[in-house]
Protein backbone atom coordinates (compact mmCIF):
# COMPACT_ATOMS: atom_id res chain seq x y z
CA UNK A 1 0.00 0.00 0.00
CA UNK A 2 0.86 3.25 -0.81
CA UNK A 3 -0.32 5.25 1.87
CA UNK A 4 1.74 6.75 4.78
CA UNK A 5 0.23 8.16 8.04
CA UNK A 6 3.59 10.05 10.10
CA UNK A 7 3.98 10.49 13.18
CA UNK A 8 5.68 12.44 15.42
CA UNK A 9 9.19 12.65 15.19
CA UNK A 10 11.83 12.42 18.48
CA UNK A 11 14.79 13.21 16.10
CA UNK A 12 13.21 15.89 14.41
CA UNK A 13 12.44 17.95 17.18
CA UNK A 14 15.75 17.00 18.17
CA UNK A 15 17.77 18.66 15.28
CA UNK A 16 15.27 21.82 15.47
CA UNK A 17 15.70 22.74 19.34
CA UNK A 18 19.86 22.07 18.68
CA UNK A 19 19.40 23.95 15.25
CA UNK A 20 17.58 26.95 17.26
CA UNK A 21 19.30 26.91 20.49
CA UNK A 22 22.71 27.55 18.33
CA UNK A 23 20.84 30.13 16.93
CA UNK A 24 19.73 31.87 20.04
CA UNK A 25 23.60 31.74 21.06
CA UNK A 26 24.99 32.89 18.40
CA UNK A 27 22.48 35.95 18.30
CA UNK A 28 24.00 37.05 21.66
CA UNK A 29 27.56 36.29 20.73
CA UNK A 30 27.36 39.34 18.23
CA UNK A 31 27.62 42.59 18.82
CA UNK A 32 24.07 44.21 18.65
CA UNK A 33 21.81 46.43 20.46
CA UNK A 34 19.90 44.66 23.62
CA UNK A 35 16.72 45.97 21.62
CA UNK A 36 18.18 43.82 18.12
CA UNK A 37 18.76 40.90 20.38
CA UNK A 38 15.98 40.59 22.15
CA UNK A 39 13.42 41.13 18.84
CA UNK A 40 15.99 38.61 17.26
CA UNK A 41 15.85 36.03 19.68
CA UNK A 42 11.89 36.18 20.59
CA UNK A 43 11.77 35.42 16.46
CA UNK A 44 13.99 32.64 17.16
CA UNK A 45 11.88 31.21 19.58
CA UNK A 46 8.60 31.82 17.45
CA UNK A 47 10.26 29.88 14.63
CA UNK A 48 11.08 26.87 16.84
CA UNK A 49 7.34 26.75 17.95
CA UNK A 50 5.98 27.12 14.35
CA UNK A 51 8.27 24.53 13.13
CA UNK A 52 7.87 22.11 16.42
CA UNK A 53 3.92 22.02 16.34
CA UNK A 54 3.91 21.73 12.24
CA UNK A 55 7.09 19.53 11.59
CA UNK A 56 7.63 17.46 15.07
CA UNK A 57 3.97 17.27 16.83
CA UNK A 58 1.70 17.41 13.69
CA UNK A 59 -0.78 19.38 15.51
CA UNK A 60 -1.00 22.18 13.39
CA UNK A 61 -3.88 23.22 11.18
CA UNK A 62 -1.08 23.40 7.79
CA UNK A 63 0.83 19.97 9.53
CA UNK A 64 1.20 16.91 7.38
CA UNK A 65 -0.08 13.72 9.00
CA UNK A 66 -0.39 11.61 5.71
CA UNK A 67 1.44 11.06 2.22
CA UNK A 68 -0.79 9.04 -0.50
CA UNK A 69 1.64 8.26 -3.47
CA UNK A 70 -0.40 7.21 -6.54
CA UNK A 71 0.64 6.01 -9.83
CA UNK A 72 2.82 8.25 -12.74
CA UNK A 73 4.20 10.36 -9.61
CA UNK A 74 0.97 11.95 -8.37
CA UNK A 75 0.49 12.27 -4.55
CA UNK A 76 -1.93 13.20 -2.10
CA UNK A 77 -1.16 15.18 1.12
CA UNK A 78 -3.89 15.05 3.75
CA UNK A 79 -3.17 17.83 6.57
CA UNK A 80 -4.36 18.17 10.25
CA UNK A 81 -7.69 20.13 9.42
CA UNK A 82 -8.96 17.22 7.07
CA UNK A 83 -8.32 18.49 4.03
CA UNK A 84 -6.27 17.01 1.19
CA UNK A 85 -4.03 18.37 -1.94
CA UNK A 86 -3.91 16.64 -4.83
CA UNK A 87 -0.01 17.29 -6.26
CA UNK A 88 3.17 15.56 -8.18
CA UNK A 89 6.39 14.39 -6.67
CA UNK A 90 9.40 16.38 -7.84
CA UNK A 91 13.02 15.74 -9.30
CA UNK A 92 14.20 17.34 -6.58
CA UNK A 93 12.45 14.82 -3.52
CA UNK A 94 15.69 13.64 -1.47
CA UNK A 95 16.11 9.85 -0.39
CA UNK A 96 18.39 8.89 2.12
CA UNK A 97 19.00 5.53 4.47
CA UNK A 98 17.94 8.24 7.31
CA UNK A 99 15.92 10.89 5.72
CA UNK A 100 13.57 11.54 3.02
CA UNK A 101 11.85 14.78 1.69
CA UNK A 102 9.23 14.31 -0.57
CA UNK A 103 8.99 17.55 -2.51
CA UNK A 104 4.80 17.95 -3.99
CA UNK A 105 4.36 20.60 -6.00
CA UNK A 106 0.51 21.25 -5.58
CA UNK A 107 -1.98 20.91 -8.65
CA UNK A 108 -5.02 23.28 -6.91
CA UNK A 109 -2.54 25.51 -4.82
CA UNK A 110 0.40 27.42 -5.35
CA UNK A 111 3.51 25.99 -4.02
CA UNK A 112 5.66 23.06 -3.10
CA UNK A 113 4.88 21.68 0.48
CA UNK A 114 7.80 19.38 1.53
CA UNK A 115 7.58 15.95 3.75
CA UNK A 116 10.06 15.98 5.83
CA UNK A 117 9.81 11.78 6.84
CA UNK A 118 12.77 11.03 9.51
CA UNK A 119 13.54 7.04 9.90
CA UNK A 120 11.33 7.42 13.39
CA UNK A 121 8.21 9.32 11.51
CA UNK A 122 6.89 5.62 10.04
CA UNK A 123 7.47 2.27 11.07
CA UNK A 124 10.79 0.89 9.54
CA UNK A 125 9.08 -1.13 7.10
CA UNK A 126 7.15 1.59 6.03
CA UNK A 127 10.04 3.77 5.18
CA UNK A 128 11.68 1.36 3.75
CA UNK A 129 8.65 1.15 1.47
CA UNK A 130 8.77 4.85 0.51
CA UNK A 131 12.36 5.17 -0.49
CA UNK A 132 11.78 2.03 -2.35
CA UNK A 133 9.18 3.85 -4.05
CA UNK A 134 10.95 7.02 -4.38
CA UNK A 135 13.81 5.65 -5.91
CA UNK A 136 12.86 2.62 -8.21
CA UNK A 137 9.08 2.42 -8.90
CA UNK A 138 8.83 6.71 -9.63
CA UNK A 139 12.41 6.22 -11.42
CA UNK A 140 14.09 9.04 -9.16
CA UNK A 141 17.70 7.80 -8.20
CA UNK A 142 18.82 10.02 -5.20
CA UNK A 143 21.38 9.67 -3.14
CA UNK A 144 21.98 6.65 -1.61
Amino acid sequence: MNYFELKPSRQLLTVLIVAHGLALAVMFLVVLSLSVKTAAAVLILLSTYYYVRREVWRVAPDAIIALHLGAARTATITMADGSCWEGRVLNTSFVSAKLTIVNVRLLAKRGVRHVIVLSDTLAAEDFRHLRVLLRWRYGWRGKA
